[in-house]
């Protein structure tokens, strides 16, 4: 539309009609909503989850209150400015240029939602060079079909990660089961333990009730205290060391999902980094 030249190149100002081939959307990025209270133990390991390929671990679009910009077959159009062009080795290269209109710029949406605090833990390349923050305002552009596949694959993840949690919760079932089968009876009280002064006198009225026992029945009374005292004891050593083991085989899962999340997002982060780095 319009050009001129500069002492090293040149610039340009192009007249740009922009024809849509589906609807487009402006897509509010949020922390994934946690919607399963038997396994709420479990929601600090989903930062870690990986929901889509373009967000970090942890967020994703939400669709639900997703905002129309622009519909399948609408137009438009703008002045787009290349600031400075050169000749280079007999191609036209493009040096400097405005930002053009509804432009995808992964890089950029990579910094605008980097998590300092989601990729620390797993060495975050970008972490010396760039300040990362978190804005729970920001939205992203993307088209009908994309967001539908979006919404596929961030199904997928969240019920394969379910399922895992899933495994985990039955597997530390079935050991506790096991151990249960082995563990002490709890023992019953002795009766007289159970039996309540009627007469009001608390205390003093046990007291006096004891004096008027043979002493015969205070030996068999003394004897059942003590052996139900030591049943209880190996019964709550036996429990203690049960819940145990089961914290430290849950605790064992639970790294290690944690561990294989994080790997996924050292891959993805890898692939990333090289493509737009």
């Amino acid at each position: 539309w319009d050009s001129q030249k500069l002492n090293d190149g040149v610039s340009a100002t192009y007249r740009v009609h922009m024809h849509f081939h589906s609807p487009e959307y402006l897509v509010p990025i949020e922390e994934l909503p946690w919607k399963n209270p038997n396994l709420a133990k479990y929601q600090p390991v989903s930062h870690y989850l990986l929901l889509s390929d373009d967000l970090p671990p942890g967020k994703h679009f939400d669709i639900q209150n997703k905002k129309l910009l622009a519909r399948a077959d609408d137009e438009v159009e703008f002045f787009w400015k290349i600031r400075r062009a050169i000749i280079d080795e007999g191609v036209w290269k493009i040096v400097d240029a405005q930002p053009i209109p509804l432009e995808r710029n992964p890089r950029y949406e990579m910094i605008l939602l980097g998590s300092k605090s989601a990729f620390s833990d797993i060495g975050n390349p970008l972490e010396k060079t760039i300040s990362l923050a978190v804005n729970k305002n920001i939205y992203l552009l993307r088209s009908e079909e994309e967001l539908d596949a979006i919404h596929d694959h961030e199904m997928q993840a969240v019920q394969e990660f379910t399922s895992r949690l899933m495994l985990i919760a039955q597997e530390v079932g079935t050991l506790r089961k096991q151990l249960a089968e082995n563990l002490p009876t709890v023992p019953r009280k002795p009766k007289f333990l159970n039996q309540k002064d009627d007469r009001g006198f608390g205390v003093i009225g046990r007291w006096f009730e004891s004096l008027s026992k043979s002493e015969e029945e205070r030996r068999q009374e003394a004897f059942q205290l003590r052996v139900y005292r030591r049943r209880l004891a190996e019964y709550e050593s036996a429990k203690k060391k049960m819940d145990e083991t089961l914290d430290k085989k849950e605790s064992e899962l639970f790294v290690s999902l944690e561990e294989n999340l994080k790997t996924k997002i050292r891959e993805r982060q890898n692939q990333v980094f090289a493509k737009t780095f």
